[in-house]
């Protein structure tokens, strides 16, 4: 099982960190997953990160 990192995922990497919301957007994930990011990058900056890297990781989980 292979986990390296490709040009796609360092750029919504990169995105998570800067504007979580969008990244989460970019990953094209359910309405859901985007307020729920919304919600925690308002409460705090640093959740809304950990919520983006979290939808990646766990989007890049159900490709293998």
């Amino acid at each position: 099982m292979s986990s390296s990192v490709t040009k796609d995922d360092a750029i919504i990497i990169l995105v998570s960190i800067l504007l979580p919301p969008i990244a989460v957007i970019m990953m094209k994930r359910p309405t859901e997953d985007v307020l729920i990011n919304v919600v925690l990058t308002l409460f705090g900056w640093i959740l809304g990160i950990v919520h983006a890297l979290y939808l990646l990781n766990k989007k890049k989980q159900s490709w293998f």
